[in-house]
């Protein structure tokens, strides 16, 4: 008996030992928080900031699973979830200021609301590194932001 206790104590320690990931907070991802995740692409198409040098970002909160951000013209926050690599975007409220080139700024909210998968990627150029985060809506990719750091 003691050597069955023994085997089975020695096999669950074996297959936990071999866990690679962080353990997270339920329902969300330290790499997301603390930056400011300004849009580069959204559906294929570069998105380059506005006249006034506005940029669309996203941000998510570190303390209790909420987001905010900018689609240039209009402010918006809302909740958010993670598991694994799928997210959910909800809740979403904005401001309703009319600005030009509104069709932009409602494709990104649309966007947002309908992703469902992320990956973070890392990456080194000229002894910097940046930091990604691609989202998805199921395997189509809708959105790629480049990170800034807030600390």
């Amino acid at each position: 008996m003691r050597q069955r206790y023994l085997l089975f104590l020695f096999i669950t320690l074996s297959i936990y030992s071999c866990k690679t990931r962080t353990s997270q907070p339920f329902g969300r991802n330290l790499e997301l928080e603390n930056k400011r995740w300004v849009l580069r692409e959204m559906n294929g198409k570069a998105i380059t900031p506005t006249a006034e040098g506005k940029v669309m970002f996203i941000l998510f909160d570190t303390k209790d699973n909420t987001y905010g951000g900018s689609g240039n013209c209009n402010s918006m926050n809302g909740m958010y979830t993670v598991q694994d690599e799928m997210i959910n975007i909800h809740e979403m409220v904005s401001t309703k200021m009319a600005c030009p080139n509104m069709e932009i700024e409602a494709e990104y909210f649309l966007m947002l609301s309908k992703a469902n998968r992320y990956e973070l990627k890392k990456k080194r150029e000229g002894g910097i590194e940046k930091e990604s985060l691609i989202l998805y809506n199921d395997i189509n990719q809708v959105a790629k932001f480049d990170a800034v750091n807030l600390q």
